[in-house]
């Protein structure tokens, strides 16, 4: 009868390994998780704002990865060239996007990670 036992409580410790995996693979998946690219070939320098954040300029030709970013970019994205001109789009930016900078225009590009 205890050998019975022992292989009962085996196959629950088993079967409560594989439930809590489960869990933390379920939680990790509700949460979008990866990079945001942000890419400027317009030849002159830009300032962006994403939401209430301000990311800093962008240079001439070069670009910008925020990495391992949790959440979506809420409100406004805002390209501000250094001549003064504006352009805003309606947000989300969220990972697994680029905003992709243009001259005298800026574009969101790609899906929303879901993982």
């Amino acid at each position: 009868m205890a050998r019975q036992e022992a292989i009962t409580v085996r196959r629950r410790r088993r079967t409560v390994a594989c439930a809590a995996a489960l869990l933390v693979a379920a939680v990790a998946g509700c949460a979008p998780t990866g990079d945001i690219s942000i890419t400027n070939d317009s030849g002159r320098s830009v300032t962006v704002r994403l939401g209430s954040e301000d990311v800093g300029e962008v240079t001439p030709h070069g670009g910008v990865v925020l990495l391992d970013v949790t959440e979506c970019y809420e409100g406004d994205v805002t390209v501000t060239y250094a001549d003064g001109a504006v352009v805003r789009l309606d947000g989300p930016l969220c990972p697994g996007q680029t905003l992709a900078v243009h001259d005298g225009e800026a574009l969101i590009r790609g899906e929303a990670s879901t993982s």
